[in-house]
């Protein structure tokens, strides 16, 4: 399996490089073509790596924070290329590919051997809930990706060239009509930016929801309950609320700066639900906490 592991991290590094080189050199759509040839091998052999660990392992090897991370890493290369593909808008699949990658990385901390289920997480409920929540997690960790470009067209950084040789002008002419490209250029990048995390969040949102009640079923049935203000819970339940107030302002036309920075904010929330639970005072009391972060 470590083969397959090494292999995914190496395809995701090559294919935001080639997405890289495909954004500069626009006119070789060649690169572009096999960055995303590349992202598709690397998120196939992500799958195999999570289906050989569930093989040896007997059950979803998702209760430990390794395979949780390859898990998302998959979401997010997943995600990433469908926008992609779907919305041909550059940059997407790149960025995804790099963020697959630092998540398969930063799991290399927590490398460990697959361990019995607890009896809490031995329950019809455990794979669908987790996987509901990790391709949110996935498409809001692309959308989170939108939101760090949206600022650079604003401040004249030029994330694609403007191609000046269709303008046959010179002295001011010339001037006025590389201003008015340039402009063009601006407004068509934080309008794919704009929808890129519309549609990262038209993903996320339903199996946000779906995760949160999937959740509820899973702790009446194990614990009595459909509810106890677990710290996880009460960050999981944050985090939708955040998404939700998100998508309001979208849907009544809400664009630019705010959501940008909304959207951040969200994504903070939801790797502190992931990642930065246990160091909250309450966190030793909490049904949640299964195996040591």
């Amino acid at each position: 399996m470590g083969f397959v592991l090494g292999l995914t991290l190496a395809m995701y590094l090559l294919s935001g490089a080639l997405s890289i080189a495909s954004s500069v050199k626009q006119t070789v759509r060649l690169l572009r073509l096999v960055a995303l040839l590349t992202l598709a091998v690397g998120v196939v052999a992500n799958t195999l790596w999570i289906v050989m660990r569930w093989h040896a392992a007997g059950f979803p090897p998702f209760a430990e924070m390794y395979g949780c991370l390859v898990l998302l890493a998959l979401c997010v290369g997943l995600v990433s290329l469908s926008l992609e593909v779907t919305l041909g808008i550059r940059f997407i699949g790149g960025l995804g590919s790099l963020a697959a990658a630092g998540l398969l990385v930063f799991s290399l901390r927590h490398v460990g051997e697959v361990k019995p289920l607890v009896p809490a997480l031995q329950s019809p409920f455990f794979a669908p809930h987790v996987l509901a929540y990790f391709i949110a997690y996935g498409a809001l960790s692309v959308a989170g990706l939108a939101a760090l470009l949206y600022p650079l067209p604003r401040l004249g950084v030029p994330l694609i060239a403007v191609p000046l040789g269709a303008l046959p002008l010179t002295g001011l002419p010339l001037v006025a009509a590389i201003g008015s490209a340039v402009q063009r250029r601006r407004e068509q990048l934080l309008a794919g930016i704009e929808t890129w995390m519309d549609r990262s969040v038209q993903i996320g949102l339903p199996f946000l929801t779906l995760g949160l009640v999937l959740g509820a079923f899973w702790a009446q049935a194990a614990w009595g309950d459909y509810w106890s203000w677990d710290p996880k819970e009460v960050w999981a339940l944050i985090t939708w609320l955040l998404v939700v107030a998100w998508f309001h302002l979208r849907t009544t036309g809400r664009r630019g700066v705010l959501t940008a920075v909304l959207m951040l904010v969200i994504v903070s929330a939801l790797y502190f639900t992931l990642l930065g639970n246990h160091l909250l005072p309450t966190a030793r009391q909490s049904l949640h906490v299964y195996t040591q972060p």
